[in-house]
């Protein structure tokens, strides 16, 4: 199986995983282990039977997988643990997210992310009319004060949105450098 292929099986792997954790997650505000532990073994799978074991720098292989997989869901995870800012679900579709584009794309995938995802959380609390009280509320958390202002429960969004959007601006900016790199090598 050729790079291009690989990388395609990969793409199309994260993408049904998204697409269900999205329709999920909009549904019931869960993103299911059923989708998000055959993905990352799906991915990994691939990756270490076309790929091999490779190199993080030809973003093929079992290494690449791995090292994408422990990077987004381990920054996820540790926002999730330190934070309380997502839930689990979220960590998991992260670490298939990882799993599938690897090296350095998992990093343009979180950029996206954490972008769409600031857009979406404003949206939404300007839509529900608590952006102000959010607001207050994360004043008071990073102030180390949590016991201050009423006990209302914070509002909470499906977080899969901006996983899937933010996932597909980083394969597609990550498509856009690669081809960049390829017509640069072409006139030089």
């Amino acid at each position: 199986m050729s790079e291009q292929h690989l990388s395609l099986a990969l793409y199309i792997v994260v993408a049904i995983a998204l697409a269900v954790s999205f329709v999920t997650d909009l549904h019931s505000r869960t993103i299911k282990n059923f989708v998000t532990f055959p993905a990352i073994a799906l991915c990994l799978g691939l990756r270490g039977i076309f790929g091999g074991l490779g190199a993080v720098s030809n973003g093929t292989g079992l290494i690449c997988g791995l090292f994408g997989l422990l990077t987004g869901g381990g920054i996820f995870y540790f926002i999730a643990r330190k934070y309380n800012a997502m839930g689990y679900g979220d960590v998991k579709l992260m670490a298939v997210v990882g799993a599938g584009v690897g090296l350095p794309a998992v990093f343009f995938c979180m950029a996206g992310i954490a972008f769409f995802g600031g857009v979406h959380a404003i949206i939404s609390l300007i839509w529900k009319g608590e952006l102000i009280y959010t607001l207050k509320r994360m004043g008071r958390r990073f102030a180390r004060n949590r016991d201050a202002g009423d006990n209302r429960p914070g509002q909470t969004i499906p977080y899969a949105l901006a996983i899937t959007v933010g996932s597909v601006w980083g394969v597609m900016w990550q498509i856009h450098l690669k081809s960049m790199d390829v017509a640069a090598g072409s006139f030089g």
